[in-house]
């Protein structure tokens, strides 16, 4: 019984060795190869899907949502002379690509949400024009064409108040869920945590709720739940975002105050007036008076 212990305890000793040998003796170039050709097969020559991850949900046009870790993309194929990527927004940007060899590469050092998108890599060969074509992801943020200010609630980044909005009585006005995402998000409306209930003067069209003639019953809290769904390295993700608003009701006549106010203050600005004008005119006319008695 102890000779065959010795033997299978010998036996487990030399197949470790064997398998640290195998990996010692492989070079570091022949690995980056063999991967290379791994993702190559998997992905067709061109970068698996990325994500770009903010930490906050505030973004703008004036000032975008940045994300300070590096974003680079990369495609390749035999005998590249020259290669870029054309963001497939609605803009086409394109972006020239640094060719090394069989590689073309192009890194963001600081992405912004903006940079969300599909990419395709066009590469001019020896044997004629390829493309490939990739994406990277982004969670729902908040993006308007103007900074505004954002209040996260509960201390959650991505559950946002933002600013007030006060309507008048009888008035229309909408109200849009300023959300960027790629992919697309679906949307859900709320009004004060209850569904959105829609009738003949209450419209949701895409990301924007319609209201005609403004009654009291409007005022509430607006909230829109966008949610995304997206695939990186085999994990998939469905991040959502609430962004929420107040909406005040005013009267239509609360314009008669301010001006009855106005009114007011200008008839007393003409009794002032005319009052000194009279007393003006008595102190003349006595000094006159005396002037005339003393000749």
């Amino acid at each position: 019984g102890r000779e065959r212990g010795r033997g299978r305890k010998k036996e487990g000793s030399t197949s470790r060795p064997m398998v640290s040998l195998l990996l010692s003796s492989t070079p570091l170039s022949m690995w980056v190869v063999l991967v290379a050709v791994v993702l190559q097969t998997v992905y067709g020559g061109v970068s698996p899907p990325q994500a770009i991850t903010p930490l906050t949900a505030k973004s703008s046009a004036v000032h975008p949502l940045v994300v300070h870790h590096p974003l680079t993309l990369w495609c390749n194929a035999d005998g590249i002379k020259t290669a870029k990527f054309v963001h497939l927004n609605k803009d086409k940007t394109t972006h020239a690509a640094k060719v090394t060899g069989n590689n073309a590469t192009l890194t963001f050092d600081a992405p912004s949400v903006l940079h969300a998108g599909d990419y395709r890599c066009e590469m001019e060969t020896k044997t004629g024009m390829k493309t490939e074509t990739t994406s990277v992801y982004v969670r729902p943020v908040v993006h308007t064409e103007l900074a505004e200010k954002l209040e996260p609630r509960e201390n959650k980044e991505f559950f946002v108040t933002m600013s007030d909005i006060v309507l008048t009585e009888g008035g229309s006005f909408n109200i849009t869920c300023p959300v960027f995402s790629h992919p697309l998000p679906n949307l859900k409306w709320t009004k004060d945590d209850k569904p959105f209930e829609m009738s003949a003067r209450k419209v949701v069209t895409g990301d924007r709720i319609s209201i005609t003639d403004v009654t009291f019953d409007d005022e509430g809290v607006y909230a829109c739940e966008a949610v995304n769904e997206f695939t990186v390295a085999s994990k998939t993700m469905r991040p959502m975002l609430n962004a929420s608003r107040k909406v005040s009701v005013k009267s239509k006549y609360a314009w008669v105050v301010p001006m009855a106010v106005i009114i007011v203050i200008l008839l007393l600005l003409v009794i002032i007036i005319w009052t000194c004008e009279m007393r003006k005119k008595k102190r003349e006319k006595r000094t006159a008076t005396y002037l005339a008695a003393e000749d």
